[in-house]
C-alpha cells in the first residue's frame, strides 16, 4: 500500500511501517491572523518621532462606514502604509496613561436622524460617525452617544503598551429620547 502526503502532513514510510509527520507545512500562527471589525491594532513607535500609532479594521454602525477622526477619510480608504494616517494616534492619559478608542454617533436633530448619516455634517458639526482615540473616557449625552471600541494602557516605565478589544462585530444602534427624560442609546453586534 503507498500513502501519499497531502496538505498539513507528510508519511515517513520504512519497512517497520509508515509515520505521520504533522510538523510541517502547517502555516504559522501569527501569519493567519483573522481581523475582525473594529480591531484595534497597535502599531507602536512611528520611527523618527516620539508617537504612538494605532489602526482600526473598519467595521459598520447601521451599515455607515465611519470616519477616522480628524480626517474626511472612510474608515475603508486603503492607506499606503499602517503609518499613514497621523490621526490615528494614541491619545495617553497623563497621569492614568489609559487611551480609549472610541465610536462617536452624533443626533442630526434638524431632521431627527441617529445616528446622523450626512457626510457633510462632519465638518460643520461632528455628527457623522467617527472613530478616534481620546484620554479621557468621554460621556454620552442628547446630542452624542459613544461606544469604547478598545481601551489601552501604556506602561509609564517600558512604554509598552497593552490593549483590551471591547466590539468585535460591527454595530447597530438606536435613542430613544421620550420628553423631559435624558436619550437613552442602545448597541447590538451584528
Amino acid at each position: 500500500m503507498k500513502i501519499q502526503p497531502g496538505v498539513g502532513y507528510n508519511f515517513d514510510s520504512s519497512s517497520k511501517g509508515f509515520t505521520l509527520d504533522t510538523s510541517e507545512p502547517f502555516p504559522d500562527p501569527i501569519a493567519s491572523v483573522y481581523y475582525h471589525p473594529f480591531e484595534v491594532t497597535n502599531l507602536g513607535l512611528l520611527p523618527a518621532t516620539s508617537n504612538y500609532f494605532f489602526k482600526v479594521q473598519p467595521g459598520l454602525v447601521n451599515n455607515l462606514d465611519p470616519m477616522i477622526g480628524g480626517t474626511s477619510l472612510f474608515m475603508t480608504h486603503m492607506p499606503v502604509s499602517d503609518y499613514e494616517f497621523v490621526n490615528y494616534q494614541w491619545n495617553f492619559d497623563v497621569s492614568t496613561y489609559y487611551s480609549y478608542v472610541v465610536l462617536k454617533l452624533g443626533f442630526d436633530s434638524a431632521n431627527l436622524v441617529y445616528p446622523d448619516d450626512d457626510v457633510t455634517h462632519v465638518s460643520a458639526s461632528p455628527s457623522y460617525p467617527v472613530v478616534d482615540s481620546f484620554s479621557y473616557m468621554p460621556v454620552t449625552d442628547d446630542v452624542d452617544s459613544y461606544i469604547v471600541l478598545a481601551t489601552a494602557y501604556k506602561d509609564p516605565t517600558t512604554n509598552v503598551i497593552t490593549v483590551w478589544q471591547a466590539v468585535t462585530k460591527s454595530l447597530w444602534t438606536d435613542r430613544i429620547k421620550t420628553s423631559g427624560a435624558p436619550a437613552r442609546y442602545y448597541f447590538a453586534s451584528v
